[in-house]
Order: C-alpha cells, then structure tokens, then sequence
C-alpha cells in the first residue's frame, strides 16, 4: 500500500478533537491542582507537561493521537517509517510557535510547521494508490507502511 497524505479535513477533525481531549486533561489536573494550592508557574507547568506527555507519548508510541486514532490517520517519519522520540519532542515543542496553528491556511500545498519542520508527514490510513485522488497526494513510492 502507498501512504496518502491526510486530507485538510481530517487535519482539520484532529485538531477539534485534540482541543477538546487536551481541554479535558488540563480541566482535570488544574482541578488537582485546585486541591493542593499551588502557584501559576507551577500550573503553568503542569499545562505543559499534561500537553507534552499527551502529544509525545502517543506519537511515539502508536504514530497516533486519539483524533488520529478516530480519523484514521497516523505520523510517520520522511521515509514512511514510525517517529523517533526526538522527533516526537521536536514535533510537541513546534506546536508552541506563535501562529503555528495557521500555518495550514497558507495556501493549497501548505503543510503545518510541526510537520515541515520535522519532516514528517500525517497520513491517511484508509487509502491506497488505487483510490488516491491525485497523483500530488500520493507520498513516493520508497515509503512503506507502519
């Protein structure tokens, strides 16, 4: 099978549910936080770490978040490959750059920061080179799948 780019839709659908999960857990552990009284570094913190561990620990792990998991899509590294760890972390702290978050509304072939920078790739699980939509959308034939 030949790995297919995710489409702006389902990157799309990723990030609202990723906004949503990502919500949850910091609601959570800043509702511990409420228990122990701690100071706004330290929850400024805890935000941090909540949202690091959630992004670098599944995408290193599974290739996947749960928005990847219910879209069906996965991040593989240049040559089709899982991500490393470093390359997972490198992906979380790209996240942080200011505007980061548009950097997919530059134009039809823009690709997200934490992508470009990484050289890594969003791909779509449910395609094959028989179903793809266009040529553009196929990555290179040396990539294999997960």
């Amino acid at each position: 099978m030949i790995l297919v780019e995710a489409s702006r839709t389902k990157r799309f659908l990723n990030v609202v549910f990723e906004i949503a999960i990502m919500s949850l857990l910091i609601e959570l552990a800043l509702w511990i936080n409420t228990l122990v009284e701690i100071n706004f570094w330290v929850e400024a913190w805890i935000v941090f770490v909540v949202y690091g561990g959630y992004y670098i620990l599944l995408e290193y792990f599974f290739g996947k978040t749960v928005g990847k998991f219910l879209t069906k899509t996965r991040v593989v590294n240049s040559h089709g490959n899982p991500i490393r760890f470093r390359i997972a972390v490198l992906r979380y702290l790209a996240r942080w750059l200011p505007f980061e978050f548009l950097s997919l509304a530059l134009g039809a072939d823009a690709k997200a920061w934490h992508d470009s920078l990484t050289h890594t790739h969003e791909v779509d699980n449910t395609f094959s080179r028989s179903n793809a939509n266009s040529q553009s959308d196929i990555l290179d034939d040396d990539y294999v799948t997960r």
